[in-house]
């Protein structure tokens, strides 16, 4: 994919909208805008006019997008039907039988997204092994879309048993309905969810049907208005697997960006901590409305094969990002005379109370500002100024509820805030078995180089990366992003009769598929890579191992039983193992140019002294301009350094080290 000319990426936060913009010398600059909430494109646009880039310049364009997630989350979307097979109907509300809550009481199971009178049956049967047991019943399916047309339902979420075994019923439902109905919208099972599990599979595709109008509207909207800027460049989007796909594509498969929005993060930390020579990395993400956190391994974000989103169980590969509503914005509130923060947050309207913009509850920003820790005037670089006095009117009001000292309270909203993050932090490590201190953390979002220093120390962490313009570095990462498609097969077999050159026709036949959705996204044959894994378990197991995959061999079933006692602590050689599926990643190179960094030199001088609240007391504080560092300096804490995207907060006991590829190094003295 040739992306010589300048290109833009912009990330749509709960706050901020951030935008990245490569020239075609391979030069980069940045721009932020308060998020649009309601009306999210003119986020995007406001963002493009104050990076001063004339749109007729742009040549490429990338986003992720909050569209899909926000109609799911908020259940505002169009009525659902659902055709599944005659006696199949309640399979999508029994579900599983698992209690993630295991001993939360009052734990009740999310509402299925549709009720059961617009879940109708059509007469047919396939078998496991793809035949068809009984033939498909057009008049019985002709009677269920016309029940379900005349209740009002806009989509159709078609799920056939053992459809990824042979779609052939599915495809002809397709045909059928969209001659009854043209205007309805709708999804097969095969196309989006292509494996077993009932349940998930079905659960993917409703989903999908869900969100499908909102983001093909969504994106509708945003072509016109860049269209209206002047930007004649297709739109690309972001997908939950770190890849990027065209428009048409997204709205064809909307599911596939529902987690869109971080991974743009997760893609810049891999690629940051492998410059760095950190193999394992901690990514931590904080804007102004959540925190994510994912996981850097071997120089890779970690990839998950299954997610959930407010209950409803996803088969999609997504970058394993895990978020809370712990951000800049995240209110703080006084609760059976104790203090609380997040996850409610104030947003972009009105936004924390030292924005200006009516805002009168104290937020994590706020604490910051009443403690000087942000610098009222050089906020967004100067672009936007801030109201101390207004954040002191909200910290105090609460502190006087809770008969607290304002600066103690503000301390206090810091370290609750602290605790959360880190909690969940040690959860994704610890949790896993993982040595959160055998990690480096890279910390980006507008917010998170002023927590993450306190967020390192309490997880034993040694070293912290900041790198350049942290607050718009998922738009930085999407920029980098290839553009990928994943094809799964069922290829249920045990190990004992398993035939290597059957997998290697299938795999195969995977590629050329893949190849076929790249040449149809003009990638060049030149830039086709593939990756490929195997889902492989014990029999009588549900769940499985993903592993590459180049060949069905006794050095694949050796892998697996060292992976398998990695991750689970013990291993059973002796068991049989079976295959399960086949997966292909086609990937479509993105050919960019990239501009060597630039060696810091500034005169590594502060550009002002104040009085900042540091652990438990005010202490004189150097502040320094990013610009103004050099590289190889080196200068103790504590001291703070401002650039026009975020603010990086450094206590004693750390020392900040400037890299000649601008990369802040902050490492713990000793």
């Amino acid at each position: 994919m040739d992306m010589a000319g300048t290109a833009v990426a912009v990330d749509i936060g709960g706050t901020f909208t951030d935008l990245a913009i490569r020239y075609p010398d391979g030069s980069t600059d940045t721009a932020k805008a308060l998020t649009t909430p309601g009306a999210l494109s003119d986020g995007v646009v406001d963002a493009l006019r104050l990076s001063g880039a004339r749109g007729d310049q742009v040549e490429f364009f990338v986003h992720g997008t909050t569209a899909g997630l926000n109609a799911l989350l908020e259940r505002k979307y169009a009525a659902v039907g659902l055709i599944t097979t005659a006696g199949f109907r309640d399979v999508y509300e029994i579900g599983r039988a698992n209690r993630p809550s295991m001993y939360d009481l009052h734990y009740h199971r999310p509402a299925p997204l549709i009720r059961r009178e617009l879940r109708l049956e059509v007469s047919e049967r396939m078998t496991a092994a793809g035949e068809v047991l009984i033939p498909l019943d057009e008049d019985s399916l002709k009677a269920s879309v016309d029940r379900l047309a005349a209740a009002g339902v806009g989509a159709l979420a078609i799920v056939l048993l053992h459809a990824y075994a042979n779609p052939v019923h599915e495809l002809r439902c397709e045909e059928l309905v969209r001659e009854w109905y043209p205007d309805l919208t709708v999804s097969l099972s095969h196309r989006i969810a292509n494996e077993w599990r009932e349940y998930e599979r079905t659960s993917t595709t409703v989903v999908n049907s869900a969100i499908a109008g909102t983001v093909a509207s969504y994106l509708a909207g945003l072509e016109q208005q860049l269209g209206a800027a002047g930007v004649r460049a297709s739109v690309h989007v972001m997908q939950s697997n770190g890849g990027m796909t065209t428009a048409r594509r997204a709205r064809e498969h909307p599911v596939n960006t529902l987690l869109s929005g971080p991974v743009g993060g997760a893609i810049a930390a891999a690629q940051s901590a492998r410059q760095e020579s950190f193999s394992h990395a901690l990514a931590v993400d904080m804007g102004g409305t959540s925190f994510d956190v994912s996981l850097v391994v071997g120089g890779e974000p970690q990839l998950a094969r299954e997610a959930q989103i407010e209950g409803q169980p996803l088969l999609l590969s997504a970058i394993d990002v895990h978020t809370i509503g712990a951000g800049g914005g995240s209110v703080a509130w006084a609760s059976a005379g104790g203090l609380r923060v997040g996850p409610r947050s104030a947003g972009a309207l009105p936004g924390p109370a030292c924005y200006g913009r009516g805002g009168t509850e104290p937020t994590v920003t706020d604490a910051n500002v009443f403690l000087d820790r942000v610098n009222a005037e050089y906020f967004l670089g100067g672009a936007m100024r801030l109201h101390p006095d207004q954040a002191a009117l909200a910290i105090q009001g609460l502190a006087a509820e809770l008969a607290m000292e304002p600066e103690t309270l503000a301390a206090g909203i810091l370290s609750v805030i602290n605790a959360r993050m880190a909690g969940l932090m040690r959860q994704i490590t610890i949790g896993r078995g993982l040595d959160p201190r055998e990690f480096a953390l890279i910390a980006y979002g507008g917010a998170g180089p002023m927590h993450a220093v306190f967020l390192a120390e309490e997880l034993d962490v040694r070293t912290v990366l900041v790198p350049y313009s942290p607050g718009t570095f998922s738009a930085q990462g999407m920029l980098a992003a290839d553009i990928s498609h994943d094809i799964v097969r069922p290829f249920f077999v045990r190990w004992d009769r398993l035939d290597p050159a059957a997998a290697d026709a299938l795999t195969g036949e995977m590629k050329a598929e893949g190849r076929a959705l790249l040449a149809a996204d003009g990638i060049a044959a030149r830039d086709v890579r593939f990756r490929c894994s195997a889902d492989i378990r014990y029999v009588g197991q549900e769940h499985y191992l993903t592993l590459p995959f180049t060949r069905a061999d006794a050095a694949l079933l050796r892998r697996f039983h060292r992976e398998y006692r990695r991750t689970f602590g013990h291993a059973n050689p002796e068991e049989m193992v079976e295959m399960v599926s086949l997966r292909v990643t086609a990937v479509g190179l993105n050919r960019r140019p990239v501009q060597a960094a630039a060696v810091p030199g500034g005169e590594g001088k502060p550009y002002e002294y104040q009085e900042i609240r540091m652990r438990d007391a005010r202490v004189s504080t150097p502040r320094f301009r990013r610009e103004d560092l050099y590289a190889g300096q080196r200068v103790p804490g504590p001291l703070v350094v401002d650039e026009a995207s975020c603010t990086t907060v450094i206590p004693d006991g750390w020392v900040l080290t400037v890299d000649r590829s601008g990369v802040m190094r902050v490492s713990r003295e000793g």
